[in-house]
């Protein structure tokens, strides 16, 4: 089995860290690459835009972020993703029970789905199969 190599975007270092430790536990993932604003989740992907061993295969993104919200990663991550060697299962994560984000993450064509924080064991599931 091929374990994917995961990217979060999230500031929360307390769910960070969980994430880490849960995947890692289960043995989830091959690698976990942790990002805590836009600007330097961004910068990584085109870094390592053409090298597909470092491009992540799942990609779960905040929608609260220091510098921005999760919308604006994803609206440079829709520039950004023709140039990538492989292109990454992105899902939204809250804390927020905003609607209108749930909403909003279902009709963007780059997000697979939308989650509530914190993930439960479905949650889990539905990502990693």
């Amino acid at each position: 089995m091929n374990l994917p190599i995961v990217f979060l975007v999230d500031d929360d270092d307390i769910f960070v860290y969980a994430m880490k430790r849960l995947m890692g536990m289960k043995g989830l993932a091959k690698e976990i690459i942790s990002c805590g604003s836009i600007a330097e989740a961004i910068s990584y992907l085109k870094d390592h835009a053409g090298e597909q061993s470092e491009i992540p295969d799942i990609v779960l993104c905040d929608i609260n972020l220091p510098d921005g919200r999760g919308w604006d990663f994803l609206n440079q991550y829709s520039q950004l993703k023709s140039q990538l060697a492989k292109t990454p299962k992105v899902y939204m994560l809250s804390s927020s029970v905003i609607q209108d984000d749930r909403i909003r993450a279902e009709k963007n064509e780059d997000v697979l789905k939308y989650f509530s924080k914190p993930l439960s064991k479905e949650d889990f599931e539905t990502i990693f199969g």
